[in-house]
């Protein structure tokens, strides 16, 4: 059983996998795994994936599901692992190889009988063609539930997560009966906070790449039913937030429904 999972889910992205490959092999940290869920590609996804198990210094497991969403390969992927921690990185992806290395230290900071109240880690990304850091924040580490970092806090800046499985566990992905392509990761985010906090820290470990479309799925048009669940969402369980700011509130909704439309 390895320390840490990284999860890749992929549709149809080929391509572009090398770029998680090659970051965990960098990693200087090495007890981890790295599992990937086809989502249904029929781009011999893999046939590039047997290449990277055959030249890999890690354990590498792939599981092949028909297509139904991003959602539901969390979740799989979530009952597929054994491991204490997990991080998502997705099919385009690129980190630091310090990336494991500093989240593992950074949760090791946290003294050891406080860990049961945090989900996990959350760091900053940096711009793939630039370099610069996306984003900032006073001081090194800052702990707050991510509703308390969003609205109170105000930050503002492209997050990368290390999640405590356990916690996943218990958040896992509504699956409603329509089969919808996409589960407003949000939704799941803020529910988690209302009960755990997380170690946000000013490292920047993940690049973003502003040009690559991030899809999981094969559907791209407007995704009215996914909207449908954010929107439910944020009257009926984030309502109390839009007093400390009604602007940011509307201004979040509409983001993460663009953010929804755009993948």
């Amino acid at each position: 059983m390895s320390l840490i999972t990284v999860f890749t889910p992929i549709y149809n992205r080929r391509a572009i996998l090398k770029r998680v490959y090659q970051s965990l092999s960098d990693q200087t940290f090495r007890d981890f795994e790295w599992l990937i869920i086809d989502d249904g590609s029929f781009d011999n996804t893999r046939g590039i994936v047997s290449a990277f198990e055959h030249d890999a210094t890690f354990p590498i497991r792939y599981y092949y599901q028909f297509n139904a969403g991003k959602h539901t390969a969390i979740n799989k992927a979530v009952s597929l692992t054994d491991s204490k921690f997990f991080v998502i990185a997705d099919s385009d992806d690129s980190f630091k190889p310090e990336s494991l290395e500093v989240f593992i230290n950074e949760w090791t900071l946290i003294p050891e009988n406080q860990r049961e109240e945090y989900q996990g880690i959350i760091c900053k990304c940096y711009d793939a063609s630039s370099g610069k850091n996306i984003g900032d924040f006073q001081g090194n580490r800052i702990d707050a539930n991510e509703l308390d970092a969003g609205f109170k806090l105000q930050f503002r800046f492209e997050k990368w997560s290390f999640f405590r499985i356990d916690v996943l566990r218990e958040f896992l992905f509504p699956e409603p009966k329509e089969k919808l392509k996409f589960y407003p990761e949000t939704v799941v985010w803020q529910r988690m906070s209302r009960k755990y906090k997380t170690r946000y820290i000013n490292v920047s470990l993940r690049a973003y790449y502003k040009d690559q479309e991030n899809a999981l799925t094969s559907d791209n048009n407007l995704r009215y039913a996914e909207n449908v669940y954010l929107w439910q969402h944020c009257i009926n369980d984030v309502m109390d937030y839009a007093k400390y700011s009604i602007l940011l509130f509307l201004k979040s909704s509409f983001r993460f429904t663009i953010v929804l439309n755009g993948r």
